[in-house]
């Protein structure tokens, strides 16, 4: 609910601002996401040792874009759903 202290459109502008983070986020993990499980098809099983640093970072990649994600989901989450104001703007 819009208090006179923010207006429902400087809300909904916040709402579109974290709603295009999130969606950033959400594409970010999707592709990090892809080119770990590609690597993992793509590199035969007795030839994993020689490309494990690969894989490892591309599962680390994924991992901290996953963690974006779901910071970013929680923040639009607690605005849309709940009304609350995020602390970074």
């Amino acid at each position: 609910m819009p208090t006179a202290s923010f207006p429902s459109s400087a809300r909904k502008e916040l709402e579109k601002s974290w709603r295009l983070r999130l969606e950033a986020a959400q594409a970010h993990y999707h592709a990090a996401s892809k080119r770990h499980r590609t690597l993992l098809q793509d590199v035969p099983e007795d030839m994993l040792l020689e490309h494990a640093e690969t894989v490892v970072l591309a599962r680390a990649v994924e991992s901290q874009a996953l963690a974006e994600y779901e910071r970013v989901l929680g923040i639009f989450t607690d605005l849309t759903v709940k009304g609350k104001m995020p602390e970074e703007p």
